[in-house]
This record gives C-alpha cells, structure tokens and sequence, in this order.
C-alpha cells in the first residue's frame, strides 16, 4: 500500500481510498494512522471495509482516530437502501469530524432520497448503465473475481509483515 500511495503522491492523486482491518473485523488504527501519514497532504478515504465491522459506531471513532477524511459506507448493509438508518445515525455521531459517503446501490432512482434521508453532501455511485447487455462469461468472470477478492478480506492481517504498511527507514 505504501508503495501505491508514494506513486500517487508523485502523480499529484488528490486522494486515495483504504481501509485496513484486524481480526475480528475490527479498524486497525495504527496500520491506518500509518497510511494516512503517508498519504498526506492527500485525502484518505477509509473503504467499505468499514462495511465488515460488528460495532460501526465504534469503528467510526476509529476511522476518525485514524486521521481518514472521508468515510464510503453503505451503513454496514448490503446496500444504501437497507442501510439508510445507520447512515443517517452515521452522519450525527460524525458531527462533521469526517465526510460520510454512502455507496453501494447509489442510482439515479435513489440518489435525491438517500442524500435527503441521510443528510450527506456526497455520494459514491458506479454511475452503471442498465440497459447495457452484459454477456454471460463476463458475469461468470465477475462472479469468481469476486469471490477471489472477498477470500482476501478474510485473511489475518496481524500476520502481515509489518514492512507492508510501515515506512522502512
């Protein structure tokens, strides 16, 4: 992660987005506070990883703690619609300490009644065109990149070597 934060830094990225958990799916603040370090004078947005978390109230103070600027959630749900009520509680206990960006299933059809409900200043959407006809190997490839993915949001990261988030001198 340090190594992709420094190109982007280089490049002139204004920001860049993580999110690091402990097991137990807990905010690992120190390996964060690390990153974001790193990062600045960049914004941090701290990913839907959050999303994986039991105690989101908690880990929002983590979040904070960790120096992350924004926050892109769906409110712990499999989507902003089923998550609409924590995002709302969200946004009050923030109290404006870190931007919420609800994401997750953010469309045309919903966007006015999330920001409205929620009362956020920003959205996250993958701007999808439904009308696009996606072919059925694609959906396969989707499907197992997936379930690739999601077995990595599962590892221990307390094992990781700590040289991957952390400056070597």
């Amino acid at each position: 992660m340090l190594q992709e934060i420094r190109i982007c830094k280089e490049l002139g990225v204004p920001g860049v987005t993580l999110g690091v958990l402990k097991q137990g799916c807990r905010v690992d603040v120190e390996r964060t506070r690390a990153l974001v370090e790193a990062a600045k004078p960049m914004d941090v947005t701290f990913s839907r990883a959050f999303d994986e978390v039991h105690d989101l109230t908690q880990a929002l103070d983590d979040v904070i703690t960790s120096g992350c600027t924004r926050l892109l959630t769906s409110g712990g749900a499999r989507n902003v619609e089923l998550g609409k009520e924590m995002l709302t509680n969200l946004v009050a206990v923030a109290n404006s300490r870190i931007a919420i960006m609800p994401g997750g299933g953010v469309r045309h059809q919903n966007i006015v009644g999330i920001v409205k409900a929620t009362g956020v200043n920003m959205v996250h959407s993958s701007a999808m065109d439904h009308g696009l006809n996606v072919r059925r190997e694609s959906e396969e490839a989707t499907g197992n990149m997936r379930i690739f993915r999601d077995s990595f949001s599962r590892l221990n990261i307390d094992d990781a070597p700590k040289q991957l988030f952390y400056k070597q001198e």
